[in-house]
């Protein structure tokens, strides 16, 4: 019977833990406990809890004895290594100034000449190059390793519609999503337009203001619908999947859905209102949220190489660790940030980041 007791206990506090209610979940894990005082599972939920609540010190200390009892994962080990090492860091590794800026590409020329206006996103490329997406003046542009503009695409007849975000798709070809144009648009890597995908609307692959995107690894990719308070699946076919991001049962919904990332099989998704990230798998079932406190305003998203994400926080862009649910400040660009809406590292360890309202893009160089 008391196993049964320890059972419902635990479900609770994973419930509770789900919904954000740290402090209640602690208290479900802990009776649980109670009645099942060597449960692993339950104990690492607990230290779970007491991190989330700010009791740092607490997750550690229960981690470790799972850990000395030789009965902890290697994920575990792992994630208690790193966080007594980085307690042990000085404090400077998480203010502005690891990164550096080293070169900025101004959106003006001179007083009365105007390069690009509002750009909304940044692509590395493997040659040093990159693209952006300039919102403003309805284009997509690629400057080459010297940060010197080399071409200019404006979708073709059609043209584009405020284009906002811009990745790499499959076959050397780009996906850019139209944030009036309530489209996404693929096109070859000369701005060739040869597919969209989307259209305005309430109905199963319509949009209303899409903005991030991402791909997976089985041939689909997302796009947040800002709109519509939701992320919808297309493949590469053209073909809707499915949307998800609604209130649910067990999960309060999204409310100003942003970056989205797809990383070992789920999908994180930034919410600029609630200053969080949800996770999904990509059936779009909610697993979990995470990350409530840490952010100021998140929107873009991007995996950097040592796994961690790159989120352009409003006046500042954070390495932000999901295993460990910490955050680290690379770069508030030397006080100067207004709104960066995307960074991403280039094939070199460079940072690239796009200064929406400032209209800037800067490069970043990591200090060593």
């Amino acid at each position: 019977m008391l196993e049964v007791y320890a059972r419902d206990e635990f479900r609770y506090g994973v419930q509770a833990f789900q919904r954000g209610l740290f402090n209640k979940s602690i208290l479900s894990f802990e009776k649980s406990l109670s009645y099942k005082p060597d449960d692993i599972l339950t104990k690492e939920w607990l230290g779970r809890a007491y991190f989330r609540s700010g009791f740092e010190d607490s997750a550690i200390d229960i981690w470790r004895s799972i850990i000395d009892a030789n009965q902890g994962t290697a994920l575990l080990r792992s994630k208690v290594e790193t966080l007594e090492a980085r307690r042990s860091l000085s404090r400077t590794l998480s203010t502005p100034g690891r990164y550096i800026t080293a070169a900025d590409v101004s959106s003006k020329l001179g007083q009365d000449n105007v390069l690009f206006r509002r750009p909304g996103s940044v692509l590395p490329q493997p040659n040093g190059g990159f693209y952006i997406s300039a919102y403003g003046s309805n284009e997509i542009l690629l400057f080459d390793i010297n940060a010197a503009l080399r071409q200019r695409f404006r979708g073709g007849l059609e043209g584009f519609d405020h284009p906002f975000d811009i990745i790499a798709g499959p076959g050397n070809t780009l996906l850019i999503s139209e944030f009036e144009g309530n489209r996404v648009v693929q096109c070859t890597a000369d701005g060739v337009v040869i597919k969209t995908w989307g259209k305005r609307g309430l109905s199963n692959g319509g949009l209303l203001g899409p903005q991030y995107l991402c791909l997976d690894d089985q041939g689909y990719f997302y796009v947040t619908d800002a709109g519509n308070r939701q992320v919808v699946k297309f493949d590469l076919e053209g073909d809707f999947v499915l949307a998800f991001g609604k209130k649910g049962s067990g999960y309060e919904g999204l409310k100003s859905p942003t970056g989205v990332a797809f990383r070992d099989g789920e999908v994180f998704v930034l919410d600029n209102a609630r200053k969080n990230i949800t996770v999904f798998d990509g059936s779009g079932n909610f697993i979990r949220s995470f990350g409530e406190g840490l952010f100021h305003s998140p929107e873009g998203v991007s995996i950097m190489q040592d796994g961690s994400f790159l989120v352009a926080d409003k006046d500042r862009i954070v390495k932000f660790f999901p295993d460990l649910e910490t955050i680290e400040v690379v770069s508030d660009l030397s006080g100067k940030a207004r709104r960066i809406t995307s960074a991403v590292e280039d094939p070199n360890g460079n940072i690239l980041a796009v200064d929406f309202d400032a209209e800037t893009v800067s490069i970043l160089s990591e200090i060593t």
